[in-house]
C-alpha cells in the first residue's frame, strides 16, 4: 500500500511543481503583452503601409498581406481583417494602430513587389519623409548637411 502512496505524492509534486511554472511562465507572458499595448503602442509615431498587389502570386492569400486570411474550415472565402479574431480582440495593437490613424491598407496594380514608381512615390516615399533621423545627413565628400 504504501508504495502506491508514494506514486501517487510524486505525480501530486511533479504536478505541482509544472503548475507553478506555467503560471509563472503565464503571469510574465501576460505583463509583456500589458506592456507592450498599453505603454508602447500608443507611442508608435511612425506610421504603417500595408501595401497589397492585386496580382500577387507570391502571398496566398494575397488579403494576408493586410492580415486577411481564411475562416476555419473554408478555403474559398477569405476574411477582411476587420473581421478576424486577430483584429477584433487586437491581439498585436494592429486594431489600436488603425484607430489611432497610423495604418495605411494600400491596393496597387502589379506582381509581389512589383510596383509602379508613381505608387512608390505616393504610398512609400511620404512614410520615409515623415521620420525623423537621430543623426543629420551630410554630404559624403563635403561633409555639409544635406538640406531637403
Amino acid at each position: 500500500m504504501r508504495d502506491h502512496t508514494k506514486e501517487t505524492q510524486l505525480i501530486k509534486t511533479v504536478s505541482q511543481v509544472y503548475r507553478t511554472w506555467f503560471l509563472s511562465w503565464f503571469a510574465s507572458l501576460l505583463l509583456t503583452i500589458i506592456v507592450v499595448y498599453y505603454l508602447l503602442i500608443p507611442l508608435v509615431m511612425i506610421c504603417f503601409s500595408f501595401i497589397q498587389f492585386e496580382n500577387d502570386t507570391v502571398i496566398v492569400p494575397k488579403e494576408s498581406s493586410w492580415f486577411g486570411f481564411y475562416p476555419d474550415g473554408d478555403l474559398t472565402h477569405v476574411l477582411p481583417v476587420q473581421e478576424t479574431k486577430l483584429y477584433i480582440e487586437d491581439w498585436i495593437g494592429l486594431k489600436a494602430l488603425v484607430v489611432a490613424g497610423k495604418v495605411q491598407f494600400v491596393n496597387v496594380t502589379g506582381d509581389h513587389l512589383i510596383m509602379a514608381d508613381e505608387d512608390l512615390v505616393k504610398y512609400v516615399v511620404p512614410l520615409l519623409q515623415d521620420q525623423q533621423s537621430a543623426a543629420p545627413r551630410l554630404n559624403r565628400k563635403t561633409k555639409e548637411p544635406l538640406h531637403p
